[in-house]
């Protein structure tokens, strides 16, 4: 929806979309759904990335800066559920459920900390606070988000991020 939006309301705007899965057919056509305009759709950019990669996501948002001239903004909506309650869920279910909100967004914190980003958006969950059955890594993965993001916030008005 973002991307769909941003690419329609900004006629200059490049929109990279990233994400774990590779690009392929079904990628393809995702793509050619949120921006069924070929003007538009030439705009729009898919990257094979697994955020959870430190430097995979550093040199991702460094190509992506060098090769559209910048990188104005970021939506981190990255996300993993596998639900069963904690007392059933194995290590690496727990951690598969915490490394796109957690890593990743601390990944690409970093490889942004110096770019003058006008936005750094991430995308937390109602069950940061109020929990859903057989979430609980998926709870804590957004409640970091919800820390994250007013740390963050702190970081900005200090002047060490945009």
């Amino acid at each position: 929806m973002f991307a769909a939006d941003i690419l329609s309301q900004a006629s200059r705007a490049r929109v990279a979309l990233a994400g774990r899965a590779a690009d392929g057919e079904d990628t393809q056509a995702r793509l050619d759904e949120i921006a069924p305009d070929p003007r538009l759709r030439a705009r729009l950019h898919y990257l094979q990335l697994d955020l959870a990669d430190r430097n995979a996501a550093v040199h991702a948002v460094a190509d992506i800066a060098s090769v559209y001239g910048g990188l104005n903004g970021v939506l981190h909506c990255a996300g993993m559920v596998c639900d069963k309650l904690l007392a059933r869920k194995d290590e690496a279910e727990f951690r598969s459920v915490l490394a796109p909100k957690v890593a990743g967004t601390i990944n690409l914190d970093l490889a942004c900390a110096d770019l003058p980003l006008d936005f750094f958006v991430l995308f937390s969950s109602g069950a940061s606070v109020l929990g859903n059955a057989g979430q609980g890594d998926y709870a804590a993965a957004n409640g970091f988000l919800d820390a994250f993001a007013a740390r963050r916030n702190q970081l900005a008005e200090q002047g060490q991020r945009q």
